[in-house]
């Protein structure tokens, strides 16, 4: 199973450049998560042209159609169980403010809000993952994420960039 992990488009609405994008690495995955500051209502309802998409909500995403939108997900997904949220904290901190919140129990959890790819593993605990920022990057790389999801085992992760 193929999970593409996006957050932080920071979009009202789509443009050709997230079409292109979305038809080239998220049409094709299996999932599509999205972790939060789509910022417009066409965004949501772009991205739910995918069959089997799941978004948290972001501190940029308002209006009354964010409020159907959950501030935190659990999935399990090939046995993997892995929370979801935007992130709230200091920057340095979202990793560990987000992966404190959902506790003990989960192997991967993953997190936007900071624009910066960030992967590491917790010592007895879960991996901890951040796509950045598909646009909008504050390390000078915008991209995203695909997991390949294997029965009971950690995703293999690998980091799309996409070129300016």
């Amino acid at each position: 199973m193929r999970v593409a992990v996006v957050s932080d488009t920071h979009l009202h609405s789509p443009d050709s450049r997230l079409e292109a994008l979305y038809r080239r690495h998220m049409a094709g995955a299996d999932v599509l998560i999205h972790l939060g500051d789509m910022v417009g209502e066409e965004m949501v309802d772009f991205f739910h042209q995918h069959p089997r998409f799941y978004s948290v909500r972001g501190n940029c995403d308002g209006g009354l159609w964010a409020m159907d939108v959950p501030a935190t997900r659990t999935l399990t997904l090939e046995g993997c169980r892995m929370g979801a949220a935007h992130g709230w904290g200091p920057r340095e901190l979202v990793w560990k403010t987000v992966a404190d919140w959902f506790g003990p129990g989960y192997d991967l959890i993953l997190y936007g809000h900071t624009h910066k790819r960030d992967e590491r593993s917790i010592p007895d605990g879960p991996l901890v993952l951040n796509p950045g920022s598909l646009l909008a990057p504050r390390d000078g790389l915008p991209g995203m994420a695909m997991l390949e999801m294997v029965p009971d085992a950690l995703p293999r992760i690998t980091w799309i960039d996409i070129s300016a």
